[in-house]
């Protein structure tokens, strides 16, 4: 490609140069890059071909603060002004590819990280230019070649050009169907869909590196790493203890000689007469042993160097330090050890605590080989006699010009080199004289150690008593038994369904924010309730059930709860519970009772009717103010997908419609396709294992059997826009968004959430599950 083409911008298209092109913009909107930035991304870009420049810049638009608006405004423009001409899909797979980019995490959008997230997606992308021509552009642009006359006037629109920058990326809408697919490979963590079968360990392991293994399989950014380390300790022959070794055996005799100590007398003197004895010992004649002098104590000191250029990415490299942690934390090993990643530079690495070796995980260079780095580090650390040298690289890099130069020159220093492949393979080689002589060859079974055991709710048990807390809000319907409010302000529903919920912001209006579930498996529906706030900020609930007279006093906060009898309790036309000052208080024309919050009841002479009055008015006026329902619908009889690979319920199909919304409307498309068996009243379950659970108070719990595919809450609520959601994302409508407060919860679009979570769960069933 010619630089002139590369470089030039278009009348009325999504960028242009300004300031005498030392910066890029969006025409009427805002700034996309100056040209500093661009000249980093060229030099870590051209090594491996760059992309077109106008696919460059709009991943530079999705990851700018800004960055989903400014799409929204590039999409908007192109569309009125018909760029796209009758390609919409181009249009919208590029669109729905950088939405989805613009939602990768913060630390991703800036410094180096971002640099290796543009060399992630657009390595070996559609249209990408030749290293040898990257290159030239590159040079070019440092001579500022691209600031001449001719390319600083926009030229006419050409549809070509247009083709050539969404082309690719509507493209690796394929290649990247959700963000973890992205980070998976910036990470260097191989996509394994399903947790990780422990492997059994020798029992004699010290505890302390059986507990830190036992840590990294815990967290989903280490597991693939500890689960291989126990394998390779029961494989790998590399002495794990490394003393040096003496000249001549612990306890030997260096020499004999005519002088000494009489202690050190041979014992065969002692065997002559005494005139024999004592004429040897004057004339110098006896014989005394000379011990050798004790072994050195020394230890040798291991440098493992880890490769993290470009061709140890992804199941290389991960091997590759779940090699270094099994030579390094052996339970059995003496060896003081230091870790060192190599790439263009030498990076140390802790391996001391878990977080330490994820930030040894996350580095990676853009380099081809490691030849830089290792020269780095020999002359930062000269040659050493007390000092054992592991290389641990794929074997392909070795090939490298660079490389083998360097392997030439520091062969004396390094002493193990071991080659990992993205197979599980491991081949060891020990230096001898001038060459290396392979000792070993393990052959990891990866398809076996990162298996998933398949962990699901049980068939019948009901999801409120797994799921402890839903990252979603629910809509309030018609059920609610009965509304409270406490002094604070926060406003309580009680449903017919035995759940609490609380208004999520009580400052907000009517239909503004919905219900946080606060208890959902209440043990009975009780005829009688209150809340009461304690002084700590804890909420407590009274629920009493006049049918056995069992009163239950229930710290929504901590869980905790007492169970009561009522004995005193009398029928009564006029009578109700309240709360006041740390008690509850029972009201009637039978008398006034007070319960303190450890159960004990008593008499009570001093709180009159008048506050019965006050907590009534209060309450019908909390009625009144908070009514707006919504329908639910929640007597399903079946579950299935239709023609339109679409989840229906009964009649409804969820969708998307054109306005970008997600809801529950009425469909015509009934053919059954695949159809789920109904376990229970709220439960069905597909062929594949993929079930849907209902919580009666308007939620829908989608539960893949995939396992890369987390929990997805959706409303149960008919003809309305929704809000979905999982643990970690939330799209659609705002009224179900719960804020969390870590901020983990991050918001989407509800295309992408759609095509990623929803029509993820389609596909996995549509894959694995028996047809009608």
């Amino acid at each position: 490609m010619e630089f002139n083409t590369y470089f030039q911008s278009y009348k009325n298209y999504f960028w242009q140069w300004e300031e005498d092109a030392t910066i890029l913009t969006i025409p009427k909107e805002s700034t996309i890059a100056y040209s500093e930035f661009i000249r980093d991304v060229f030099e870590h870009l051209s090594p491996q071909g760059l992309p077109a420049f106008g696919s460059l810049l709009l991943a530079i638009i999705a990851t700018n603060t800004n960055g989903i608006q400014s799409l929204h405004f590039i999409n908007n423009q192109l569309k009125e002004s018909d760029k796209a001409g009758e390609d919409t899909r181009l249009l919208y797979d590029a669109f729905y590819f950088l939405e989805m980019l613009s939602t990768i995490p913060a630390e991703y959008k800036t410094g180096k990280k971002r640099i290796l997230l543009f060399q992630a997606i657009f390595e070996d992308s559609h249209n990408s230019i030749s290293a040898k021509t990257s290159k030239l552009i590159y040079n070019a642009y440092l001579l500022n070649k691209h600031k001449q006359s001719d390319l600083l006037v926009p030229a006419e629109f050409s549809l070509s050009a247009f083709y050539r920058d969404f082309r690719a990326l509507s493209l690796l809408k394929q290649k990247f169907d959700r963000t973890d697919a992205i980070l998976d490979k910036i990470i260097a963590l191989p996509e394994i869909p399903e947790a990780l079968t422990l492997i059994d360990s020798d029992k004699q392991d010290d505890p302390v590196e059986k507990d830190f293994i036992d840590e990294l399989m815990k967290d989903n950014k280490t597991i693939h790493v500890g689960s291989l380390v126990k394998r390779i300790w029961s494989g790998l022959n590399i002495p794990a203890n490394t003393a040096l070794p003496s000249q001549q055996p612990l306890g030997g005799v260096s020499d004999l000689t005519n002088k000494g100590d009489f202690d050190k007398l041979l014992i065969s003197e002692f065997a002559n007469d005494e005139l024999i004895f004592l004429s040897r010992l004057a004339n110098n004649e006896a014989l005394y042993i000379q011990r050798e002098v004790p072994p050195a104590a020394d230890k040798l000191h291991r440098v493992l160097l880890i490769d993290v250029s470009l061709k140890n990415w992804g199941t290389p490299k991960t091997i590759a330090f779940a090699t270094m942690l099994a030579i390094a934390r052996h339970p059995k090993t003496t060896a003081e050890c230091s870790v060192y990643a190599v790439g263009n530079a030498c990076y140390p690495v802790s391996i001391d605590s878990k977080n330490e070796l994820i930030e040894g995980l996350q580095l990676l260079e853009g380099s081809m080989h490691a030849a830089n780095g290792l020269t780095a580090f020999f002359k930062e650390y000269p040659s050493d006699k007390n000092r054992e040298v592991f290389f641990i690289t794929e074997a392909s890099t070795l090939k490298q010009a660079a490389m083998l130069k360097v392997a030439t020159e520091y062969h004396a220093s390094i002493h193990y080199w071991i080659h990992t492949d993205a197979e599980g393979g491991i081949d060891v080689y020990k230096k001898q004289q001038n060459s290396k002589r392979h000792i070993q060859h393990i052959q990891l079974p990866l398809e076996e150690l990162w298996t998933k055991k398949v962990q699901q709710i049980p068939v019948g048990q009901s999801a409120e008593k797994v799921i402890k807390q839903y990252p979603i809000l629910f809509r309030k319907y018609s059920n609610s038994k009965k509304i409270l409010s406490t002094s604070d302000g926060e406003i309580f529903h009680l449903t017919r369904d035995k759940a609490l919920f609380r208004l999520y912001d009580k400052s907000a209006k009517k239909y503004e924010r919905g219900w946080d579930l606060v208890l959902p498996d209440l043990p009975f529906i009780a005829d009688e309730f209150e809340m009461g706030l304690l002084k700590n900020g804890e909420y407590v609930l009274l629920l009493f059930k006049s049918q056995n007279r069992e009163l239950i006093v229930w710290n929504s906060t901590t869980g905790v709860k007492k169970s009561i009898l009522f004995n005193e309790w009398k029928s009564s036309l006029s009578s109700i519970f309240v709360y006041h000052d740390q008690c509850f208080y029972y009201l009637s024309s039978n008398g006034n009772w007070e319960i303190n919050l450890e159960g004990v009841i008593k008499l009570n002479t001093t709180l009159g009717w008048k506050m019965a009055e006050h907590r009534r008015i209060d309450i019908k006026l909390l009625s009144e103010q908070k009514t707006n329902t919504q329908a639910v619908f929640k007597n399903i009889h079946t579950i299935f997908i239709n023609e339109a690979d679409a989840l229906v319920f009964n009649v409804h199909s969820l969708l998307l419609n054109p306005g970008g919304h997600a809801k529950f409307a009425q469909t015509t498309k009934l053919n059954t396709i695949i159809e789920a068996d109904k376990v229970s009243d709220t439960e069905f379950v597909f062929k594949d294992g993929s079930s849907i659970k209902i919580n009666r108070n308007g939620m829908f719990i989608l539960m893949s059997s995939n396992h890369a595919i987390p929990y997805i809450f959706i409303p149960s609520v008919l003809d309305a826009s929704l809000g979905l959601a999982t643990e970690e994302h939330f799209a659609g409508n705002e009224y179900y968004y719960k804020d969390a407060v870590d901020n983990s919860i991050q918001k989407m679009s509800t295309s992408v959430f759609f095509q990623k979570y929803i029509n993820g769960f389609i596909h996995t069933i549509q894959a694995n599950g028996v047809r009608n």
